[in-house]
């Protein structure tokens, strides 16, 4: 029984890390960042923090600087285990986390505004970080901008919230460079309902799906979710989840690793 279960816990995790996800871990970490989500938006309520466009601004350094160094640690640039998934999503929200600190109490003393100092440090850190990237093939930004750009020009035209678009073309740039990856670079998706979409219903079912289902999450958010502060919380996570996965897989493929 207890090799039973020290087996479970392997393949689970273990067997997995840095490789890819399972129905089991998957749900694992589902379930470690719901929970951490609301510890999260609590502390911003407690710090009398709005979730608004200021925040996100803020936050889109380190969500560039999490796909930079996931790829990093690709090449073997960066090797410790901090930099695989899911400790980077940790790692680098630690590092988010000490700017923003710093930034509240600047904000306090001198009544700048405390997303200058994520910005500011955000944008130094990750554009160090970039010039590691090993470069080697400047194709696949030019398959993305082909496959990608229709998807543009008809979603900004649209009649809906503006930040509702920025998150959709997020989930589509991410679906895209993931169709690109898998159908010319031979990569392989690594979680399980992408997986089974794409080799069930060739790469583009993930695309239509991504179209699909972030569409209606962000109607039914619009329509159900009364508090604000949630809503906009909830939307961002979402836009932060697709932009982060779909930059990591564009420059993979223009690292070639």
């Amino acid at each position: 029984m207890e090799e039973s279960i020290r087996n479970f816990v392997d393949w689970c995790f273990y067997s997995n890390l840095g490789k890819g996800y399972n129905v089991c871990n998957t749900l694992v970490y589902s379930f470690i960042l719901i929970a951490s989500l609301f510890f999260i938006f609590r502390f911003l309520k407690r710090v009398k923090v709005k979730v608004d466009g200021e925040l996100a601004l803020s936050v889109i350094p380190f969500v560039i600087l999490g796909s930079v160094t996931r790829v990093l640690r690709d090449a073997s640039i960066l090797t410790s285990w901090l930099f695989v998934s899911p400790f980077i999503y940790l790692t680098v929200f630690l590092i988010y986390f000490v700017t923003f600190l710093i930034g509240l109490v600047i904000s306090k003393k001198t009544g700048l505004s405390y997303s200058f100092i994520p910005i500011i440090l955000g944008s130094l850190i990750v554009g160090t970080a970039i010039g590691f990237l090993p470069i080697k093939n400047l194709f696949p930004f030019v398959y993305v901008f082909l496959f990608f750009f229709p998807w543009f020009l008809i979603i900004v035209p649209m009649n809906w919230k503006v930040e509702n678009k920025i998150i959709l073309l997020n989930h589509l740039f991410d679906s895209t460079t993931t169709t690109i990856a898998v159908s010319l670079y031979g990569y392989y998706e690594q979680h399980p309902l992408p997986n089974f979409l794409i080799r069930n219903f060739t790469p583009v079912s993930f695309i239509l799906f991504k179209l699909v289902v972030v569409s209606l999450v962000l109607i039914l958010l619009d329509r159900f979710e009364e508090n604000t502060e949630f809503r906009n919380f909830l939307k961002l996570v979402i836009g932060i989840l697709g932009a982060a996965t779909g930059m990591r897989d564009l420059l993979r493929m223009a690292c070639m690793v």
